[in-house]
């Protein structure tokens, strides 16, 4: 009985020296905090999945400068996403596909908070549905800002290209340039 006791006490302590080389960000996999481009990095490579960002919270903590890098959008958004008045900004979209902006889809569950983004898409006739901060809103986009400019085809909002029938846009501004051939709108192209 004491070796059983013995043993289950030395799991318990290894689990507990383990957890507590778990970075304070990863330890809850239900909220994490951005401070860095290399966070924001690696919050756009883990979020390629609805599943990934379901029931997430995520905080950002500093204005974060993605001047250079790739691949920086968030494909599909689930989660709860506080900017705190914070700026993105040096994001560039660099390919060709539909859906466009800082985060490409959010979902109807989706909340995008109290964000400033600066972003630019060159001109293309190939890319549809582009927004600064939201490709295509399903859920809610509230309290954020856009600035930059894009010019794109159809469905070309400051906010959102798409803005979907559950989605809202409220307390938000754009000073952003929009261009583009159809559906061009200051803060969503189609609504």
């Amino acid at each position: 009985m004491k070796n059983k006791l013995n043993r289950f006490l030395a799991l318990l302590l290894l689990s507990c020296m383990l957890l507590g080389t778990i970075p304070v960000s990863a330890a809850s996999a239900q909220e994490i905090v951005i401070d860095s481009k290399e966070d924001w990095m690696a919050f756009a490579e883990n979020a390629r999945t609805d599943a990934y960002s379901a029931g997430l919270t995520v905080t950002l903590a500093a204005d974060i400068d993605l001047t250079g890098e790739k691949a920086v959008s968030i494909p599909i958004f689930c989660g709860t996403f506080q900017g705190n008045n914070h700026t993105i900004s040096g994001v560039k979209f660099t390919t060709d596909a539909d859906h466009q902006g800082l985060f490409r889809v959010v979902a109807k569950e989706g909340k995008i908070l109290n964000l400033q983004v600066e972003a630019v898409l060159e001109e293309t006739d190939k890319v549809s549905q582009s927004g600064v901060v939201v490709g295509v809103n399903h859920g809610l986009v509230e309290g954020c800002k856009a600035f930059g400019s894009l010019f794109a085809y159809t469905d070309i909002g400051g906010i959102a290209g798409i803005n979907e029938e559950t989605g809202v846009i409220r307390d938000s501004s754009s000073s952003a340039t929009v261009q583009g051939t159809y559906k061009i709108g200051g803060i969503a192209g189609t609504n």
